[in-house]
């Protein structure tokens, strides 16, 4: 499978997905994500936000679009390709200074062939921590090679670092 083909297999499995109601199951899971999260000064309620956009690779895997990773550094995988999903609210995807240390551990894993690719996407959500029977849909923005994303990191002049993804 070639890049172009792999985007277009996300693309359509994302864009198949149609609108999702969050369930209990999902609940669950995102509540145990949360205590793996590093709480880098965050509150309870916006690490259960951060680990609410972990619904798209959740439904993928449970659909069996995609193969569940056991691996932190990608979170699915694509025949021999390992994404690491990434939902962005505006045309950057932001790294911000409290998790700049992620960045070698990320060119890292790409050198040691564990992280291929990212996958963009727009999660439609409330501002809040999503409860059961919430509806969500999701916009497939595109994939991107690891090795481009990782080098062309732009630092911030606000916060972090910051990949422009659209325009």
């Amino acid at each position: 499978m070639k890049m172009r083909e792999l985007n277009s297999y996300l693309r359509e499995s994302v864009e198949s997905l149609g609108e999702v109601i969050v369930d209990q199951d999902f609940i669950e899971y995102r509540d145990a994500q949360v205590e793996l999260l590093l709480p880098y000064g965050r509150t309870l309620e916006e690490r259960m936000i951060d680990a609410d956009y972990t619904l798209l690779e959740y439904i993928l895997i449970q659909r069996k679009l995609v193969k569940k990773s056991y691996d932190k550094v990608h979170d699915f995988c694509v025949h021999e390709y390992k994404i690491d999903v990434k939902c962005v609210n505006t045309k950057y995807y932001s790294i911000p200074k409290e998790k700049i240390r992620n960045i070698p551990w990320m060119k890292k894993a790409f050198e040691n062939n564990n992280l291929t690719h990212f996958a963009f996407y727009h999660m439609n959500r409330p501002l809040r921590p999503l409860e059961v029977d919430d509806k969500i849909t999701f916009e497939y923005i595109k994939l991107e090679g690891a090795d481009r994303v990782l080098k062309n990191l732009q630092e911030s002049k606000y916060d972090g670092y910051y990949y422009r993804v659209k325009g």
